[in-house]
């Protein structure tokens, strides 16, 4: 992308043509364009320049009041650059050539890329908008400045002179158009970058769900020590709630490492109830369950976040430092089916269930 430019220069050339444009007549017909007020000073109340009647003398009706001057087109541009300094334009010229010639290619690069994205996402709306609105995206000539500073609509007026030479760019104007046309090559690219980032982001964060999406599957694991109350949850989730479930030795596993096994278990779940029982005797006296639920806990945690990872913490169980503070579903001692209504709820909550 271009790089930036200091634009002091042109901003004081800009600033000098806006403050002398409030001596200026306000019409934009024939010669009325280049009339100002003496020595382009504000216009002091109660003068007024006329469209209607222009410089005419006039007799009975209001014509125009106080002392305005016509001046030659190039006086006018020549007193606004002396006043700002003269700046090199040649220069500015130049950069904002380039500038414009980087947004152009960048712009394509930019449409070609985001084509065949959307290609393979069709029905993504929010890539669809941003592919229109940089498609829109365009470098401004003097021209178009001048166009969009034109007033509508036909003036009336009485000055013939006036009228038969048509509407005038005012010379004040044109410095205003041709100084936004340098600086606007890079403001386009500058949202160009801003456009870019927000297509960036976008495609990031749909691959991130999309790479999460793969990685979880369909079953609900269960994670327990010794204790067979796991058993009684399986049959809640089986012939309850009528879905899919899995732990770690429903299926043979000689020959197959722990990590193996587990990597499948987690690529295959789609949500985790890990079941916390009081079995390992600390040296304090304390009861804690065993260490392959504690390290299931964090893997799932891990893998598909605390709100899919759910702790069943049985009474007098020990509480570890990683669930502390997070949500758990407390179950009276060898009475798991307690919280079996509260299972419903999260699966509900979480979208297996109706």
């Amino acid at each position: 992308m271009a790089k930036s430019i200091d634009s002091t220069e042109l901003d004081k050339l800009l600033n000098t043509a806006k403050e002398l444009g409030k001596s200026w007549s306000g019409s934009w017909l024939g010669y009325h364009s280049r009339i100002y007020y003496k020595d382009f000073k504000p216009v002091p109340p109660g003068a007024c320049f006329s469209i209607e009647w222009g410089t005419k003398e006039t007799f009975a009706v209001q014509g125009t009041v106080g002392e305005w001057r016509e001046y030659e087109f190039d006086g006018v541009v020549d007193v606004i650059h002396e006043v700002a300094g003269n700046p090199d334009i040649k220069m500015y010229e130049s950069s904002s050539q380039e500038a414009k010639e980087c947004f152009e290619e960048s712009k394509s690069q930019l449409l070609s890329i985001l084509s065949t994205t959307l290609d393979e996402r069709k029905i993504d709306k929010f890539l669809q908008d941003l592919f229109g609105t940089i498609k829109n995206q365009k470098v401004l000539s003097a021209s178009d400045f001048v166009d969009a500073y034109a007033p509508s609509g036909k003036r009336m007026s009485r000055d013939m002179i006036a009228i038969q030479a048509g509407f005038k760019t005012p010379p004040h104007i044109s410095v205003i158009a041709k100084t936004n046309s340098l600086l606007h090559p890079f403001r386009s690219c500058e949202k160009l970058c801003k456009l870019t980032r927000r297509v960036g982001s976008h495609i990031e964060n749909i691959d991130e769900k999309e790479r999460k999406d793969k990685h979880i599957g369909k079953n609900v694991f269960i994670g327990h020590g010794r204790s067979k109350v796991w058993k009684d949850l399986k049959d809640f989730i089986q012939d309850r709630l009528h879905l899919p479930w899995d732990e770690f030795n429903r299926i043979p596993v000689a020959g197959v490492t722990n990590i193996t096994r587990l990597a499948q278990l987690m690529d295959d779940a789609a949500i985790a109830f890990l079941i916390m029982t009081a079995e390992d005797e600390q040296a304090d006296g304390e009861m804690q369950a065993r260490m392959n639920v504690i390290h299931e806990v964090g893997l799932f945690q891990g893998r598909l976040g605390v709100e899919k990872a759910i702790v069943l913490l049985e009474d007098g169980c020990k509480e570890f430092s990683n669930i502390s503070g997070l949500g758990q579903l407390r179950f009276p001692k060898e009475n798991i089916s307690a919280v079996f209504e509260e299972v419903r709820r999260v699966m509900e909550r979480e979208g297996f269930i109706e």
